[in-house]
């Protein structure tokens, strides 16, 4: 959970100086669990949409909460809630009515010049 907040504060931080320049993705974070709390440090990351601002990126950002809000499954709970900061992040929770399958997704726009999974390995 350390290295999650980690990550996203340096994010936010790199995401403050690149905001000028270069294109925006919108980056979404999927992590299922079976009975179990989610950890924030096993989500798989995936490029959604890329635009050229911030602005773009939140709005293209906000019409996919919407429309996860708005799809309807039987059987689960879904709510969101949203994290203000130098990026706007979203955490959009699907939860089974019995508690046995929590799915948590992740979305956040960042500049195309940072990845959401951290550095690269192999060092030179």
């Amino acid at each position: 959970m350390i290295a999650a907040i980690t990550v996203v504060l340096a994010l936010c931080l790199a995401a403050s100086h690149a905001e000028a320049a270069g294109a925006w993705a919108l980056w979404v974070g999927k992590a299922t669990f079976h009975r179990g709390a989610p950890d924030l440090d096993d989500i798989n990351w995936a490029i959604d949409g890329a635009v050229e601002t911030r602005g773009d990126c939140e709005a293209m950002l906000q019409r996919n909460v919407a429309a996860m809000l708005n799809q309807k499954t039987e059987g689960f709970s879904v709510r969101a809630h949203r994290d203000e900061g130098l990026t706007t992040r979203h955490i959009v929770e699907t939860r089974s009515d019995d508690g046995k399958v929590h799915i948590v997704y992740n979305l956040i726009c960042l500049p195309d010049t940072i990845d959401p999974r951290g550095p690269k390995g192999g060092g030179r």
